[in-house]
């Protein structure tokens, strides 16, 4: 692969442009990586202050209630957008892991399902084997109702 950088001074926006024979795997992850460097800025609030945190940071987003929070290792923080919102805009090491929670993948090392009161629990571990765990809390599926037909 060539790598080619042209310096125009009378451009007002960078332009890439990329020619191949075919999309390959390559070029295909190479799209991705330049659409993750153009990650969002969100705004994160606690209290009466707004913080602009790096997303590597994020361990999670979850809804509690009708807030949306995201969660650092040491504090939570109330982000103002709904999770689809987030889900479209967050880059893609964000997963949507269930219906009220977006997960941080490159921050999880190990995942352990518990079930506890009636409820699953994911517990994300840390990589580097210490004492932050972080729980998950998962809603059980609801039952089908069967319905007994009589003839």
């Amino acid at each position: 692969m060539k790598l080619r950088i042209e310096i125009d001074s009378e451009l007002t926006e960078t332009e890439i442009v990329i020619k191949a024979a075919a999309l390959t795997d390559e070029i295909a992850d190479l799209q991705r990586l330049l659409q993750e460097t153009k990650a969002p800025r969100l705004i994160f609030y606690k209290g009466t202050g707004e913080y602009y945190l790096d997303l590597a940071e994020i361990l999670f987003f979850e809804t509690e209630g009708s807030k949306i929070y995201a969660h650092t290792q040491k504090e939570a923080y109330e982000v103002r957008l709904k999770l689809y919102e987030l889900e479209s805009i967050l880059p893609r090491y964000f997963s949507r892991v269930s219906k009220s929670t977006i997960a941080n993948i490159r921050q999880v090392y190990s995942v352990d399902k518990v079930l506890f009161r009636d409820r699953n629990y994911f517990l994300l571990s840390d990589p580097q084997g210490g004492s932050r765990v972080t729980a998950l809390s998962i809603p059980p599926k609801r039952k089908s109702k069967k319905h007994e037909v009589r003839t």
